[in-house]
């Protein structure tokens, strides 16, 4: 369910208030460079579909909820994303996965800046949602965490056909005392609810390379770096029922 559109050319996007189901596959892999040699068979199209690669952008993700757990407890991430000059806020439902695929509602923004008091003031869908749920607890930052992403388009062969999806190639830090928290990870994301073809793509994928599906998402895994994992949230909010 889309309420907005958004463009990309030559890696960078326009951005517009979008609400829309999320549906991706996500796999945890220790080395990105065999995944990006495996997919660079599909370039020429004559298995049927193509992968083409576009841009490879630096995204700084941060996240937000109060101190007793308004927005998890009402099962969503709060997130703040600058990528291309772009910054982006967006409420992430935190649906488990499904036999390997995870669908998550996903309602987004474009905002002026990445601080905590404009954050506040949005006026769009994510401001009118998170302003509802919060009443009048503060928002503190959780953490944040720096991805490096490389993208690649997914196409039928046809050149009438537009592309099924992307996949991502994503190495992602978590500071986190004085090491911090690494995840090297393979996301494909489906343009609409996938269909034969690219479930078959996303099976050939996981057994020839052997992929592990991963056990968390980013904002688990980020919880989990920080301290906070969901036991402890869990813990807040039985206290404050």
């Amino acid at each position: 369910m889309a309420t907005g559109q958004s463009s990309e050319q030559s890696g960078t996007r326009a951005l517009s208030a979008t609400d829309h189901q999320e549906i991706e596959w996500q796999f945890d892999v220790d080395d990105l460079g065999l995944v990006e040699g495996w997919l660079g068979q599909y370039s020429s199209g004559s298995s049927g579909l193509v992968i083409t690669p576009e841009s490879t952008v630096e995204i700084t993700d941060t996240y937000y909820d109060t101190d007793d757990w308004r927005l998890y407890r009402a099962g969503y991430a709060l997130r703040v994303r600058k990528m291309n000059g772009n910054v982006e806020c967006t409420m992430k439902s935190l649906a488990p996965s499904e036999d390997n695929l995870r669908r998550r509602r996903e309602i987004s923004e474009p905002i002026n800046n990445d601080r905590l008091a404009t954050l506040k003031k949005a006026r769009g869908p994510v401001g009118e949602r998170s302003r509802a749920i919060l009443g009048e607890r503060e928002l503190r930052r959780l953490f944040q965490i720096q991805t490096r992403r490389q993208r690649f388009a997914l196409r039928i062969s046809d050149p009438e056909v537009a592309r099924m999806g992307e996949v991502s190639l994503d190495t992602s830090e978590i500071p986190a005392g004085e090491e911090p928290y690494r995840l090297k990870r393979v996301e494909v994301e489906a343009g609409a609810d996938p269909g034969p073809e690219l479930r078959g793509f996303v099976d050939e994928m996981r057994f020839a390379l052997d992929l592990t599906s991963a056990s968390l998402s980013k904002y688990e895994a980020g919880l989990y770096a920080s301290g906070l994992n969901s036991d402890t949230a869990t813990d807040s909010k039985r206290a404050v029922r």
